[in-house]
């Protein structure tokens, strides 16, 4: 996942244009990786409008359906056979949306743990049990077995790059009002939201947690982790992270979410013909 901050300074970053689509791009991963652990089956057709994809209401089947072809393609490309798989040919761990009771028990803010873990843990679930490629694999040797299983992982790590890669190039192409209006009603800094930030700070106030706004807290915490690091103040942090996550989700739904969902609203109304049918994953 993208970081909050510059990897060169530990100072929050500012609210500029570029700096807001480093954020579109930290959530639009996040809530890929969310979206992965759906349990639907998924569609070729399937298209999920861009909005979709950024608000979090894709059920994650377009990009699922993506990757698994993509490393198909890549499978092919290596001398390799290798049959998509989808949620139906096995057990997928669904992860909770992420502006949930659920999702914020489990993972906090999606920092200190992510969902990109459970997802390849459902995925590796899915390899492992019966599935489109075992009657191939049960006719081949232990060595080309190995071989095979090798470039499956890279092919798998290489269609989450290019996943990334597409997410971040079609933030970068977005108009600049379409991106600024996105961070705003995401990350809760629209000028309409202002009175309603100040009482989501307040809010979180009394729950022993000093936060202007949204970014602060994001910011706040990241940096803490980064200085963490992997040591042993890791577990008390997520334990940490997760008390505040719950706190702004009831802080949020009490004072915000209701405005920030009527500018989502004519947000997607305006946009819906510019934006309309668009993903991350059409070729």
């Amino acid at each position: 996942m993208r970081r909050l901050t510059d990897a060169n300074s530990t100072e929050p970053l500012a609210l500029t244009r570029g700096s807001g689509r480093q954020l579109l791009l930290f959530f639009a991963t996040l809530l890929f990786a969310i979206g992965c652990g759906s349990a639907e089956q998924p569609v070729a057709s399937a298209s999920p409008g861009i909005l979709d994809e950024l608000l979090g209401r894709s059920d994650g089947r377009a990009a699922r359906y993506f990757v698994e072809n993509e490393i198909a393609s890549c499978m092919k490309a290596t001398g390799f056979e290798y049959t998509p798989l989808t949620p139906a040919d096995g057990e997928v761990n669904a992860t909770p949306e992420y502006f949930t009771v659920e999702f914020r028990q489990a993972y906090g803010l999606g920092l200190a743990n992510s969902p990109d873990a459970d997802v390849t843990t459902g995925r590796d679930e899915q390899m492992s049990s019966s599935g489109p490629n075992d009657e191939h694999l049960s006719n081949i040797s232990d060595e080309e077995w190995e071989a095979w299983i090798d470039q499956e992982a890279v092919c798998f790590d290489d269609a989450w790059a290019e996943v990334e890669s597409r997410q971040a190039d079609f933030i970068e192409e977005l108009p600049e009002e379409t991106s600024d209006r996105l961070y705003g009603v995401i990350f809760r800094t629209a000028p309409e939201l202002t009175s309603a930030v100040d009482s989501w700070s307040g809010c979180m106030a009394e729950e022993g947690y000093q936060y202007a706004n949204q970014i602060e807290m994001f910011t706040s915490l990241e940096q803490e982790l980064q200085a963490i690091g992997d040591g042993d103040g890791r577990s008390g942090f997520a334990k940490k992270e997760v008390e505040i996550a719950l706190a702004d989700l009831a802080c949020d739904e009490q004072h915000v979410s209701e405005i920030a969902g009527n500018l989502e609203t004519e947000l997607e109304q305006d946009l819906q013909e510019e934006l309309d049918g668009r993903g991350f994953y059409d070729s």
